[in-house]
This record gives structure tokens, C-alpha cells and sequence, in this order.
């Protein structure tokens, strides 16, 4: 996925977002690239092989719905391996000045859980204008020092100032969001 990288020194937050949206297109083309070329390599080792995709000696096939379906998600999230935290928790933290700390000294209150995510994603309204998609943001950025991501809180605040924006677009969908961070 795409990632913030440590600004230089002198950068502004405008210039930071710019690169956050430039380089998050760029990330997102090259997996889909990836993906793209894995596919071809086996379906032409397969062949080189003499051997249909299908005929159970191929390679394992891709089950996307494994990987992205809503239960699966939602499972993934139940086994508490993974937590997402609230939207509204980071844009308040991002505007009191606060640093996201580990997932461990987090107070409960910051994370969202499967089941109060299932019930925002059915919730009514626009339910029936928007896309199939669960309300979740994946954000990934690089650390800015060896021992804290970001040990003064400037990539939250150039995160929560986009996520911000973009939210006012989302908002009449979902009430909430979680973000794997």
C-alpha cells in the first residue's frame, strides 16, 4: 500500500499530503501490476509444464473472497488479532496535538469492533447508492524515528487533515469508520 515517508526538512503539510496521494496511486499500480504479472508467470509455468490451471496440479488458485469478503473481514476482526481504530478518535487526537500510541496503551474507547462495524456498514440511508464496501481505511506510513512511528504527532495530523476531508464525503454513508493503522 502507499506510505508517508519522513518529509525533508523544510516540507510543508500541503506538499506531505501531496506526496501521501501520489504515492498511494503509485503503490496501489504497482501491486495491481504485481498481481498481474504472478498471474501471468503461472498460468505460462503451467503451461511450460503441460499442464491445465485447472487440473488440480496448478498452482493454488486465488480466493478473493478469502481475502476481502465482508465475512472474512468481519472474522478477521472478531479474533481480536486485528483492531481498527476509530476515525473520530484519531481527528479529535489529531486536533488536541496528541501522538498515536502503541495499539497496547490505547484506551478501549479508541477501537471499533466487528460487531459495531457490521451494524454501521447496515445501517440505513444511502445504503443502496453506495459501493459494497465496509467502512475501513488502511493507512501506512514509515517510521519517522527508530523508536516511535511518529514520536510528535506530524504524520497524524497530515493523515487526519485528508482522512478529514475525504470523511465529509463518506460520512452520510458511514457514521464511523475504522482505521487499520
Amino acid at each position: 500500500g502507499g506510505h508517508v515517508e519522513g518529509g525533508a526538512a523544510g516540507e510543508t503539510a500541503a506538499e506531505a499530503e501531496a506526496d501521501l496521494g501520489a504515492e498511494t496511486e503509485a503503490g496501489a499500480d504497482a501491486e495491481m501490476d504485481a498481481e498481474a504479472d504472478a498471474e501471468t508467470d503461472g498460468a505460462a509455468e503451467a503451461e511450460a509444464e503441460g499442464r491445465a490451471e485447472g487440473d488440480g496440479n496448478a498452482h493454488v488458485v486465488y480466493d478473493a473472497a478469502r481475502y476481502n469478503g465482508i465475512e472474512s473481514i468481519l472474522r478477521a476482526l472478531g479474533s481480536g488479532h486485528v483492531q481498527l481504530v476509530r476515525l473520530s478518535f484519531l481527528l479529535k487526537l489529531a486536533k488536541e496535538g496528541g501522538v498515536l500510541k502503541r495499539r497496547q496503551e490505547l484506551p478501549a474507547e479508541a477501537f471499533i469492533g466487528a460487531d459495531e462495524l457490521l451494524v454501521v456498514y447496515e445501517s440505513p440511508g444511502l445504503l443502496n447508492d453506495r459501493d459494497n464496501v465496509l467502512p475501513i481505511i488502511a493507512i501506512s506510513h514509515t517510521w519517522c524515528t527508530p523508536s516511535h512511528p511518529d514520536p510528535h504527532g506530524d504524520t497524524l495530523k497530515v493523515v487526519a487533515a485528508a482522512l478529514e476531508r475525504e470523511n465529509e464525503k463518506y460520512i452520510e454513508f458511514f457514521s464511523e469508520m475504522g482505521v487499520f493503522w
